[in-house]
């Protein structure tokens, strides 16, 4: 399967649940993660996300 395509069914479906999940999480990676996660949801590539936060995973 798709890198992508599994990393959106992970993220959440409802923009209301992830902003719960993104307040209930006071740390820093957490929130790096689900807004990562946010990004690829709205339609970036998994390769622009990854190149443009500085996350690992991911090389062109």
């Amino acid at each position: 399967m798709n890198r992508r395509i599994r990393i959106q069914r992970l993220a959440p479906q409802d923009r209301e649940e992830w902003q719960k999940q993104y307040y209930r999480h006071k740390e820093q990676r957490p929130r790096r993660r689900l807004t990562a996660l946010k990004a690829v949801w709205d339609g970036q590539t998994l390769a622009d996300v990854c190149r443009t936060r500085h996350l690992r995973g991911v090389s062109s």
